[in-house]
């Protein structure tokens, strides 16, 4: 055998050797890309039949309001609601905080609320007046407290900064024979968090809020 020969045995052997790894590569990538197809198809379904899942599932779901039982209360929408307590909260805070009865807050209100009858509904609008009986305090109220068993007669005065206390106006006297048990409220008694932290609980107790 010459030495021609044993190079050209060896070179087929070598390229054999390539083509036998070029084939084995070549299966290996067809099966990778298979398993990767098998893959895809099988999330693809999947989603699918979620999604039709949910869809159905949202079709099932009814989308009619429950009913209240009054086609007016079915009819008030809460935006209209929001619309109008933000008109109110506008006149409040144009009026130096308040809408109370005998300031411009209370007649500002009162023309908000007959302007839009008037305009925007079938209503027919009309005003009664009435006389409002002025408030006047007719002596200086008493107020006894107990506390751990310490009776105090606390200090009125017309001057906030030197009383201990003050009345509400527009409210009728009241006498009491002995003490009421009072709860007081923390924070501003908004939530009901503050109710539940309130010591004593409230319950069949006078419940004593910072403001309204």
């Amino acid at each position: 055998m010459s030495s021609n020969q044993v190079s050209n045995e060896m070179v087929d052997t070598n390229n054999d050797s390539k083509i036998s790894s070029m084939n084995k590569n070549i299966k290996f990538l067809f099966y990778a890309l298979g398993i990767g197809i098998f893959f895809t198809v099988t999330t693809v379904a999947l989603s699918a039949a979620t999604l039709g899942t949910v869809i159905k599932n949202f079709k099932d779901t009814p989308t009619s309001k429950p009913s209240l039982g009054s086609k007016y209360a079915e009819s008030i929408e809460i935006s209209d609601v929001m619309m109008h307590l933000k008109e109110l909260q506008n006149v409040a805070t144009n009026a130096d905080g308040n809408r109370a009865v005998s300031t411009l807050g209370f007649n500002q209100t009162l023309d908000y609320i007959t302007s839009y009858l008037s305009t925007q509904t079938d209503f027919k609008v009309a005003r009664s007046y009435f006389y409002l009986r002025k408030f006047i305090i007719g002596a200086n109220p008493v107020l006894l407290t107990s506390i751990n068993g310490v009776e105090t007669n606390r200090t009125f005065s017309s001057n906030l900064s030197a009383s201990e206390f003050y009345f509400m106006q527009y409210t009728r006297s009241a006498n009491f024979n002995s003490f009421v048990l009072i709860s007081p409220i923390p924070n501003l008694g908004c939530s009901s968090a503050d109710w539940l932290a309130a010591s004593p609980a409230p319950a069949g107790q006078v419940a004593l809020v910072k403001r309204g």
